[in-house]
Parts: structure tokens; C-alpha cells; sequence
């Protein structure tokens, strides 16, 4: 197995969380006056369509990496390629996550298998680390005040965040799947810029409902990190099962 053929494995293992980072970087230029308030308008949004779109481009390049070195894999997903779209809706990443993890039950030996990846223990030192990375390079920033109540709405939200929601026989558990459509309707608002000609006044029923929490950037980000995470163990495990790790 050649290495080259491999092109894609430094991006695919790079954490979604730099995008967010070079982000921060590139605000500590704006002041933190009243003044700079409207910015956060156009900066969250535009962060987040960065996240969503690596996002995208990474599920394609682990697609890619795993249809070069395994020619099963290859067939399924060719008949696949149709489902998968833009490789951002909920379905398109759950159909990758199986696809990756059922190679893995077939082919690996017991200590492989799914279930044994992503271990509960695993799975909370992954929450622990995306929570971390989130802290860490959130606190006192210019988009927590763009944002703060949003940020403490967050910070209720991420203690409800167990190790059994996501990782299991689907990517996400229903709790986080309604996070996910909420993140998917933002990304499809943003992106087409939906807003030019809705109205940004939710109804009374919206505002009443309790899960108008999860609308919340904060949360999107964390729920993005999460998910990257998981597929980078799965792309580790998978170029482990063939022997090229």
C-alpha cells in the first residue's frame, strides 16, 4: 500500500475545532464595544457554513480514502452516491457512519467491532474533550458576548449530553438527531440566505416550545466537534483493520 494513495489522511485527521479557532483568531482584531455587536450577525453564521462545509469535505475524503484501499467498500458506495448529496443531511452522515462501522463488525476481530470501538468509556472521554476544546478556547470572547445569553442557554443544554446519544447502531440518538435538523435547517438558511425574504419573527408557538434551545450556535458547534471526532476514530480503526496504520 502505498502511502500517496492515502492523500487525504492529514485532513481527515485534523479536528474540525481549528476551523472555529482561526475564527476566534481573526476576531480578537474587532473591538469588544456595543459597536461591534452587529458583526456577530454575519461572522456566526459564516463560522458556522465554514464547519458545516469541512465537515462535508472531510465525510467525501473518507469516502474516497476507503473506496481506494477497499474495493467492497468502493461497490457499495458508488450505488450510494445518490443518498449521500452534499454529504450534509442527517441521513448522509448516518449512512457513512454505517457503512464505516458495519465494515468494521464484518471484518475485525472482536476487539474491533463496533461496540468495543465506541466503548462508554471512549465515548465520555470524547464528550470530555469536545467540551474541553469548547471552553477552552470560547471563554471570554467577543462571540460569547455577541451571544451570552445563547452561550448559558449552551451551557444547560451540553449537561444533558450523555455518552449513550450517539455512537451506537445509528450516529445519533434521537435527542441529538433533533439537535442535528436544527443545525441542518440553519446551515440550509445561511447558505441559500433563506432570511432575505422570511420573516426573523419566530411564531409564539416557536418561542414557547423548550427545545427552541438547540437553535443556538454554540450547540451546533459542539454537536459538529462531536461528530467529528467519532468519524475520526472510525477512519483510524478502519485503516487499522487493513493494516496501513
Amino acid at each position: 500500500m502505498k502511502p500517496m494513495q492515502l492523500h487525504h489522511s492529514l485532513f481527515i485527521k485534523t479536528p474540525i475545532v481549528q476551523v472555529l479557532e482561526k475564527a476566534l483568531a481573526a476576531c480578537r482584531t474587532i473591538g469588544d464595544g456595543i459597536e461591534a455587536y452587529p458583526l456577530g450577525d454575519y461572522i456566526l453564521p459564516s463560522v458556522f457554513l465554514n464547519l458545516t462545509g469541512f465537515q462535508e469535505q472531510k465525510l467525501r475524503c473518507i469516502c474516497w480514502d476507503a473506496a481506494t484501499i477497499d474495493y467492497e467498500f468502493r461497490r457499495d458506495w458508488i450505488s450510494d452516491v445518490g443518498k449521500l448529496g452534499e454529504y450534509s443531511s442527517y441521513d448522509a452522515k448516518n449512512l457513512v457512519y454505517k457503512k464505516l462501522s458495519g465494515k468494521l463488525d464484518k471484518k475485525l476481530c472482536d476487539n474491533y467491532t463496533q461496540s468495543s470501538l465506541f466503548t462508554d468509556s471512549k465515548k465520555r472521554a470524547i464528550i470530555d474533550k469536545v467540551f474541553r476544546c469548547m471552553d477552552d478556547i470560547l471563554q471570554e470572547t467577543i462571540m460569547v458576548k455577541w451571544k451570552s445569553k445563547d452561550y448559558v442557554e449552551y451551557l444547560i443544554w451540553r449537561r444533558k449530553l450523555k455518552s449513550f446519544h450517539f455512537a451506537k447502531d445509528a450516529l445519533l440518538d434521537e435527542c441529538l438527531k433533533n439537535v442535528y435538523d436544527s443545525l441542518y435547517k440553519g446551515r440550509n438558511r445561511f447558505a441559500h440566505n433563506t432570511v432575505s425574504y422570511q420573516e426573523n419573527l419566530p411564531s409564539l408557538r416557536e418561542l414557547s416550545n423548550q427545545e427552541i434551545i438547540v437553535d443556538n450556535f454554540f450547540c451546533w458547534f459542539t454537536l459538529l466537534m462531536l461528530i467529528d471526532e467519532i468519524f475520526i476514530c472510525l477512519y483510524d480503526a478502519f485503516l487499522e483493520m487493513l493494516g496501513i496504520l
